[in-house]
């Protein structure tokens, strides 16, 4: 008739599921009914005879109540369980190319980033060996300058009573009759010393002149 017919689907550990379906179901959409997939290594018998998976359970010759027997096609599966396990291996070895270079890579940078370190590193120590130096040298400068200020300081009072002598001495010299004009440049003092020694001479000559009266 034209109603559903049973079929009885039995796999080789004997588990068996009977279906409903209609006569222009394909047998394809049956296995996948009871595979939940695409059953693309499975072998469909009927009392020993291989069925077409892509023909319909009408043009199969099958009536209700008919029982199919489902076997392994292991050639199928070996082909398919090798072209995947050259896939997933091509896979794998793409990976492991990628996963190289990039350790590769990785490594490099590494390589790059220690020798940046050891040149930071001497640049570094270069730097405190300069800061050092610089350090030593300031200090030597800084003594230096602290000494010239003494020395300077020194020097001022040194030329104030200089000075003060200087004027003293002309003061007297022009009391008795010796004026000596004072400069700005240091001649005036050759001048001084000059006439000093003039009334030196003088004073010696009339104490000698004197002491030889008495």
């Amino acid at each position: 008739g034209d109603g559903p017919l049973r079929v009885t689907l039995v796999d080789e550990d004997g588990l068996s599921n009977c279906y409903h379906v209609r006569a222009e179901l394909p047998l394809q959409e049956l296995l996948q009914m009871h595979c939940g997939k695409e059953p693309s290594s499975l072998i469909l018998r009927h009392s020993g005879r291989r069925l077409d998976p892509g023909i319909t359970i009408r043009n199969a010759g099958l009536k209700d109540l008919d029982v199919l027997d489902l076997e392994a096609n292991y050639r199928k599966m070996y082909t398919e369980c090798r072209t995947k396990a050259e896939e997933d291996s091509r896979h794998l070895r793409q990976q492991l190319e990628l996963t190289h270079r990039d350790i590769q890579v990785q490594q490099g940078r590494l390589a790059h980033f220690e020798r940046q370190i050891k040149l930071h590193s001497r640049c570094a120590k270069s730097n405190e060996q300069q800061a050092r130096e610089y350090q030593a040298r300031l200090k030597r400068l800084t003594s230096e300058v602290a000494a010239l200020q003494k020395m300077s300081v020194a020097q001022q009072r040194t030329q104030k009573l200089l000075d003060r002598s200087a004027e003293n001495l002309r003061m007297r010299l022009e009391e008795v009759g010796r004026p000596v004009s004072r400069g700005k440049d240091a001649s005036w003092m050759q001048n001084l010393m000059t006439a000093a020694k003039g009334e030196i001479h003088t004073l010696a000559t009339q104490l000698e002149r004197a002491t030889d009266k008495v």
